[in-house]
């Protein structure tokens, strides 16, 4: 039962049902204290805190992950709640977040957990090109696709692909970024939410205007012959390609 209201809290992540995930949390946190499990307990506070943080309420986001004691927990329990703090920092715009992503990493990568590494990669790209570290950001992202392909997690590629839209405009590539905005607005995948799909369409807007509609729509025409795993194919290229 904990494991399948911890995948339902999953669910709710990913739709941006956020009321359903305090419901789902709230219950699988009991579930881990009657199991006398401190996983289920810390994966339910992580999940609460990251909706908190997806919600913009990043404040009550790091206030929940204080609730656990990590000390005894699992390296990748300990990699997950560091994870989510490291989203909660960012919400604030505080800049410790690089740092919390980076020992979500490490903790994770000792004991070979890449689904943990790969997430956080993608945030600390999305650090780096707010700092103005686009080159870095780049090679962020490339690493965590890369990690994606790999183990055919295409549902947080897609995640990755997004994020990269802004890091993409910011280096001068508006041809790349519109083809990739293009293949993850699609209807067949799961609809971004939050801050992060208002700031994808404010850059994607500014294209546009940028380039004119006949151009943009050439673009978006590119993205109907893609799908996801063509389209990480073609996001590592791009990134390949401004390198040189």
């Amino acid at each position: 039962r904990a494991a399948a209201v911890e995948i339902l809290s999953d669910i709710g992540i990913y739709a941006g049902d956020l009321v359903g995930v305090a419901a789902s949390t709230a219950e699988l946190r009991l579930l881990g204290a009657e199991l006398a499990d401190s996983h289920w307990q810390v994966i339910a506070v992580v999940n609460a805190a990251l909706a908190l943080t997806y919600a913009d309420r990043p404040r009550e986001a790091i206030e929940r992950l204080a609730e656990i004691e990590l000390l005894e927990s699992s390296p990748s329990d300990r990699a997950w709640a560091t994870y989510a703090r490291g989203e909660a920092l960012s919400g604030l715009g505080e800049p410790d977040a690089v740092g919390a992503y980076m020992s979500a990493i490490e903790l994770a990568r000792s004991v070979g957990n890449p689904f943990v590494v790969s997430v956080s990669q993608v945030s600390l790209a999305s650090e780096h090109s707010r700092a103005g570290a686009h080159r870095q950001a780049l090679d962020t992202f490339a690493e965590s696709l890369h990690a994606y392909a790999r183990h055919s997690n295409y549902v947080h590629a897609v995640t990755s692909l997004r994020n990269m839209i802004e890091v993409l405009v910011a280096v001068g590539d508006d041809h790349g970024a519109v083809v990739i905005g293009a293949v993850t607005s699609s209807d067949l995948l799961r609809k971004s939410y939050g801050p992060e799909a208002e700031r994808v369409a404010d850059v994607l807007d500014s294209v546009k205007r940028r380039v004119g509609p006949t151009q943009f729509a050439s673009w978006v025409l590119e993205a109907d012959a893609l799908g996801v795993t063509t389209t990480v194919q073609f996001a590592t290229e791009r990134i390949e390609r401004l390198a040189r």
